[in-house]
């Protein structure tokens, strides 16, 4: 396919758009996949090849876009992608202001940039468009924002080989084979079926809105605002990040975590805090019915099963490995994408608390990859060593959570005013 943004035909050239979006991403239930496409002469003020969504409190990405084979004729870099900047009391009206509410209310609760804008992603995968080697890669906001939550910063930052792309207005991670982009919603209370609500226009569910941030392990300056707006929904990447969420009310006695689009293989290591001491139950919940967790002995225990083990720690943070075996791929075009609405699938971990409350801020540190394994060898036959004195094995290192203080979320910058939408180019 060819996207041209303007072709050297003159004769309708006054009433043309004087900008023009390639693509530009819509609906949030939909996914898109697309291969071998050129984009021609995107190089005007405003033009973009792709373009993320971004203009709801309530409607937001999950892992839906995923390209390879890009091509591009007379395209300066700079216009390749774009993450727009839409500030929240701008979104749309309707559900998209979710409960930011209008006018002075909106401006109180829900400062700065839209909902949606944290969580835009695309992944591309081919290393071309990004003008690198290292493969598969995913796009995400670098938006950085505060609000009454919290905010949030660097949330799609996941490691030191990330490229800050400011002119697309996106972080750059390679996927090194092991990153998927997934998303939760996130309640207070226990379900039989997912609130008709959350899975409708409105896209939240009031009474089980809980407010919070949630970090990657090991690092207190990348998190995001769960809650803003009203919205229990969360996307970004995993599976070598673990999520932490620290609630501002405390822990919940009764807590529900819709697998809206999970890894089925892998699994995200998510944690919590509860009070020491606390007796908890946790249940995963797919099409088979409901299984209770058992309690593994250690944290390596947990991670080597498949979703069907917790730890909670002696500083009582609580790990659960989240994955959804029955989840799977779509396939189109040399292509795969992650399927989401396993919300309404109903496939969910609950997990229920004797105590509840005031806890501390107990950030875990970051995961250690998993080496990946290596063709061994045919053995040969070799000649038997002499004996010699060798030192006593050691057990391996277990994983021992470092607990830090409640960090204090810094102003930030003030982001660049968000551009006017841009016409869509026909």
């Amino acid at each position: 396919a060819i996207v041209s943004a303007r072709t050297g035909n003159t004769f309708a050239s006054s009433d043309l758009p004087k900008a023009c979006v390639g693509f530009e991403m819509y609906g949030t239930g939909l996914m898109t996949l697309l291969a071998d496409v050129t984009f021609r002469n995107f190089n005007r003020e405003g033009d973009v090849c792709v373009q993320d969504l971004v203009q709801s409190n309530a409607h937001k990405m999950t892992g839906m876009f995923n390209c390879r084979g890009f091509a591009y004729e007379n395209v300066d870099f700079s216009k390749r992608f774009l993450h727009t900047w839409r500030f929240a009391c701008g979104s749309a009206g309707g559900v998209h202001r979710a409960l930011c509410g209008m006018g002075a209310a909106c401006d109180a609760r829900c400062p700065g940039l839209s909902g949606a804008s944290a969580l835009g992603n695309l992944q591309v995968s081919d290393g071309t468009p990004i003008g690198w080697e290292l493969g598969a890669t995913i796009l995400g906001s670098a938006d950085i924002s505060t609000n009454p939550i919290g905010g949030r910063r660097e949330w799609w930052h996941l490691d030191d080989s990330c490229e800050l792309r400011s002119d697309w207005g996106f972080w750059a991670c390679p996927t090194y084979g092991r990153r998927e982009v997934i998303s939760l919603n996130i309640l207070k209370g226990l379900y039989g079926q997912a609130p008709d609500q959350l899975t409708s226009s409105d896209r939240r569910y009031d009474p089980g809105l809980v407010e919070g941030l949630i970090y990657h392990f090991g690092h207190e300056d990348r998190y995001i605002d769960l809650g803003f707006g009203g919205s229990e929904m969360i996307t970004g990447a995993c599976c070598d990040i673990g999520w932490y969420l620290h609630l501002n009310e405390g822990a919940q006695k009764e807590l529900t975590v819709y697998l809206h689009q999970m890894v089925p293989e892998g699994g995200l290591v998510f944690a919590t805090s509860y009070p020491k001491g606390a007796m908890l139950r946790v249940h995963r919940c797919l099409s088979r019915g409901c299984q209770e967790l058992t309690q593994a002995a250690s944290f390596a225990e947990m991670v080597r099963a498949s979703g069907t083990r917790y730890f909670f720690g002696e500083d009582g943070v609580l790990y659960i490995k989240l994955l959804d075996e029955e989840n799977s791929y779509r396939s189109a075009v040399g292509l795969r994408q992650l399927n989401h609405q396993g919300t309404r699938r109903n496939h969910r971990y609950t997990v229920t608390s004797d105590k509840g409350g005031s806890v501390p801020f107990s950030l875990p540190r970051t995961l250690l990859a998993l080496p990946t394994p290596q063709p061994q060898p045919t053995p040969q036959p070799a000649p038997q060593p002499t004996p010699a004195m060798t030192r006593a094995p050691t057990s391996s290192p277990t994983f021992a959570p470092t607990a830090t203080p409640a960090p204090t979320p810094q102003p930030p910058p003030a982001p660049a005013m968000p551009q006017s939408d841009m016409e869509f180019c026909k």
